[in-house]
């Protein structure tokens, strides 16, 4: 079925409330910035056990991904309508990942959903065999990306939205129509970006070793960890396509327990947010109700844990659309076998 058709089928399944922008949800998000300077008053002003640092300097990376996910929603019109509102948001939820708000709303807002799985057009996509033998970018993206069985991918977990941002910045250069069809201010994207990190530099000096590294440092890498290994799993395997972007070819959902998944903001529903992508993510359960009920044999939704353990051991590059390659060995997997191994159909 053609996605618009699918898109008509499941508005009928939905309360038409669940498509108008959700502002309890941001200004949620601003109260918990109280926390975050509390959390960290304590670890400045007070000595006491490094277990009690660990745990604030957790509440705090929990808290930044919160901002993430909702600076997430917030850039696609989910949250406020205005464009301070949504902006606001998203220098908020993306200063903590080194992220310009203009960088993402270009990388993930339109060149990704515009492109989802796209070879170069889709900036998530790590590249082909072709790419990799002759782009040093292309392999070093691959080196700090899970599933490439280098030292480096298990640290990539840890850093690899915030590195992904500073590449869509400063290396994405196969873009420049795209950036001019979208209005990408890369200028001011950069000088965004460069003030973010002189900002946290500063803000390091001014409190010390100890307290950057519960404050600042721990809070970034959870941060990461939480936005990579959602981001890897919900695209990288599904086939790739360069005519047809489709959410339920495309895209994977995963699923996770009641309380991550409060926890997360619900990102785990990734078919249902390319489908509707103005949509809060607070209505996804809703859709993903829907999805199984009239689309139940195209819908492809992993848990979450076993999603991630296939991103681990499969390769990340492509020797074809359907097809991942080991590009120091050769060896091919088919991503239909993939998901079949789990239980899946591919569509």
């Amino acid at each position: 079925m053609e996605l618009h058709a699918i898109r008509i089928k499941l508005r009928e399944s939905l309360p038409s409330d669940v498509f108008k922008p959700q502002p309890m949800r941001g200004i949620a998000a601003i109260l918990l910035i109280p926390i975050v300077i509390v959390c960290s008053g304590i670890i400045i002003q007070y000595s006491l056990p490094w277990y009690v640092y660990l745990l604030l300097s957790i509440v705090i990376g929990q808290i930044y991904t919160i901002w993430g996910f909702i600076a997430h929603e917030a850039l696609h019109g989910a949250i406020f309508q205005s464009n301070f509102g949504q902006y606001f948001l998203g220098y908020l939820g993306y200063i903590p990942f080194l992220i310009s708000p203009l960088t993402w709303k270009f990388w993930h807002c339109q060149c990704h959903h515009g492109y989802t799985n796209f070879g170069e057009r889709d900036p998530d996509f790590v590249g082909t065999i072709e790419e990799f033998s002759k782009s040093p970018v292309t392999r070093l993206r691959a080196m700090f990306t899970p599933g490439t069985h280098n030292w480096l991918s298990y640290i990539g977990f840890f850093c690899l939205f915030t590195l992904e941002g500073q590449y869509v910045l400063w290396f994405y250069k196969t873009d420049s129509d795209l950036a001019d069809k979208f209005g990408f201010q890369r200028l001011r994207a950069k000088i965004e970006t460069i003030l973010m990190i002189l900002f946290w530099i500063l803000l390091g000096i001014m409190i010390g070793d100890r307290a950057s590294l519960y404050i600042i440092v721990l809070p970034m890498l959870l941060g990461n960890f939480i936005y990579v290994s959602y981001i890897l799993t919900q695209h990288l395997l599904r086939p790739t396509n360069s005519d047809v972007n489709h959410p339920l070819q495309n895209t994977i959902s995963v699923t996770i327990n009641p309380v991550l998944a409060f926890l997360h903001l619900n990102f785990g529903y990734h078919v249902e947010h390319h489908l509707f992508p103005s949509m809060s993510h607070q209505f996804a359960p809703l859709v993903s109700q829907a999805l199984r009920q009239n689309f139940g044999n195209e819908y492809v939704s992993l848990p979450y844990l076993t999603a991630l353990s296939l991103i681990i051991k499969t390769p990340r590059i492509h020797f074809d659309s359907e097809t991942l390659i080991v590009p120091s060995s050769g060896q091919k997997v088919k991503l239909s076998e993939i998901l079949s191994e789990v239980g899946q159909q591919a569509a």
